[in-house]
Formats: structure tokens, sequence, C-alpha cells
């Protein structure tokens, strides 16, 4: 089954910067650091809301990107979508600042089997006409064998992923345009509808007291659900 921890990448230096900051038996701290060329709240929104375009597929449990999905308020869900309506949540978010940066917490890929706990920070300050952006992951607790193995592997998987939001954002204009997302409306039965946003689902509940909307997905989904309602 695919990991979203496996083993080595090649790191590309003139990319960005990856550094174990710090390792431990008990634990580590990894960050990368890498120049965009688009704005802090452009970049933000690309984390957020497209995700399933530039996340390497291959650091997924589904083997799809597109099963992913971020919900940008505290409390929110990285999670995914598996088959038979199943799912998982790689870590939850705690902390956003729109536009300027996300925390959320959790034990991404073979590190959920153990007793660990991580925090992972992905930030986007101003740098000229662009951005730098800082992923910091700082983990601990329990590890078979001890965390000093894992620390390398870890922080070129997640180099490795910051280096593809910067690749989607720099992409050619020719490239950039959106494709075509499938969504629709369900009725279930009586007042409970079925929302479907691509790969991803939500329901909503029509009352006299007005809509109770499940979770919304993304802000692209809520914007065109609220629209359609």
């Amino acid at each position: 089954m695919p990991k979203l921890v496996v083993a080595a990448l090649v790191l590309l230096p003139a990319l960005a910067r990856a550094d174990v900051v710090d390792r431990s038996p008990a634990g580590f701290t990894v960050k990368t650091v890498v120049t965009i060329a688009a704005s802090p709240e452009r970049t933000f929104r690309a984390f957020v809301d497209d995700i399933g375009r530039w996340w390497d597929p291959a650091h997924t449990l589904s083997g799809d990107a597109g099963n992913l999905r971020v919900t940008a308020n505290p409390g929110g869900c990285f999670c995914e979508t598996l088959k038979n309506s199943g799912g998982v949540a790689h870590a939850v978010v705690n902390n956003v600042i729109p536009g300027e940066m996300i925390r959320m917490t959790g034990a991404l890929g073979p590190l959920q089997e153990t007793a660990t706990t991580g925090t992972l920070t992905w930030q986007f300050t101003p740098s000229g006409q662009g951005t730098t952006a800082t992923v910091t992951y700082s983990v601990g607790g329990y590890f078979p064998g001890g965390f000093e193995k894992i620390a390398g592997p870890v922080d070129q998987v997640i180099g490795d992923q910051i280096r593809r939001l910067k690749a989607y954002l720099e992409r050619p204009a020719s490239a950039q345009a959106p494709s075509a997302r499938t969504r629709a409306i369900t009725n279930i039965r009586g007042d409970l509808y079925r929302v479907q946003d691509a790969n991803h689902y939500t329901v909503f509940l029509v009352t006299p007291a007005g809509i109770i909307l499940g979770d919304p997905i993304n802000t692209q989904a809520a914007t065109w659900l609220k629209a359609e309602l």
C-alpha cells in the first residue's frame, strides 16, 4: 500500500532548502524553505483548494491525489477519501491565518501506526514579487528503533511536496486553466441531499430554520454550493 512517507527522494537544492533541524531517539524537526513566484494569498489558496492537483499521488493511501482535501478552519481536516466509503484523517487543522499560515496536528503515513504526534506548519510570507514558503514538521512520541532513522526520509518527502506546489504555481499560463470538476446535488430522501465535488461528498438537510450543512469540503465547493442554494 502506498504511504505518505516512503524511501528517500532526490533533493533539488536549486528549488528548495531542506534540513533536518533536530533529531533524537524521541523525535525530530524538519524544515524546508522555497521561494515561489506567486503571491502568499495565491499560494495559500493553492495549498487549500488545489491540493489534489499538485500533491504526489505516490504519497497517498488511495493512489489518487484527487481524493485529498483540506478544510481550512480550526477543527478542519487534511483528509483522504478511500474506497467503499472509507477515509483517513491525516491531520487536524488547529490554526489558520488565511493567506499566511495553516498549522495542523497529525502523524503522517506509517507514523500514524505508532504512538506518535506531529505538528505540521505551512507558512507563506511576502518575498519581493513572490512568496517564501516554509514548511516545518515537528514529531515526537514513540517510534520503534527511534526517530533518527525516519527523520531523513520524512524531510525528503515533505520537501518534495512543497517543490511540487512551487511547480504547480509556476507552470506556464497555458496550463493553468482549471479542468472541469464534477459537481452535483442529489436528493437522498425527503429534505436530505448529497453534494458531490469531484471525489468528495458531503450532505445537507433543509429545515424550516434553514439549511444544515456537513463538511463544506473546500472553499471553491462551498462557494458553488452557496450559489446553487
